[in-house]
């Protein structure tokens, strides 16, 4: 689990207002929809454990 999620810097809405803040600041890119960027999350999540050997 990434340390923001650790450390509870996030809140339960934090990625849809990340999604929103990059879909208003980068209009003609795609792919920043909220639920991409949680499969992003666990993706990173998931290497991180792969590649510390765990």
């Amino acid at each position: 689990m990434s340390i923001n999620l650790q450390q509870a810097h996030w809140g339960a809405k934090a990625l849809d207002a990340i999604s929103e803040k990059l879909q208003r600041e980068l209009p003609g890119l795609r792919g920043f929809s909220s639920g991409n960027l949680k499969k992003m999350r666990i993706f990173y999540e998931e290497w991180q454990c792969l590649s510390m050997g765990g």
